[in-house]
């Protein structure tokens, strides 16, 4: 390998650092958040749906739990991909 190819590999090497760094940046907000509104979501239906007997709420029940079923299958293996990634550094 030559010194031309070895600056290619480091510029490379450093962008893939940078692309890692904000993927762990974002992963709160790409795991907590859709959580967070799901599960506001399944309160709000409890507690205006269930409890009073509205039965227009049963949408924000099924939206709810769409999202998180959602999160719960991508997420896992986002983190497993995450924890690989770190074990191979």
């Amino acid at each position: 390998m030559n010194r031309k190819e070895g600056m290619e590999y480091l510029e490379k090497g450093s962008n893939d650092v940078k692309v890692l760094r904000s993927e762990i940046f974002f992963t709160p907000l790409l795991i907590f958040l859709p959580l967070f509104v799901s599960c506001f979501m399944i309160y709000d239906w409890f507690s205006r749906g269930f409890s009073l007997g509205i039965s227009s709420f049963d949408t924000e029940l099924i939206l709810g739990v769409i999202i998180l079923f959602g999160n719960i299958v991508f997420d896992i293996p986002f983190i497993k991909s995450l924890k690989t990634t770190f074990r191979k550094k």
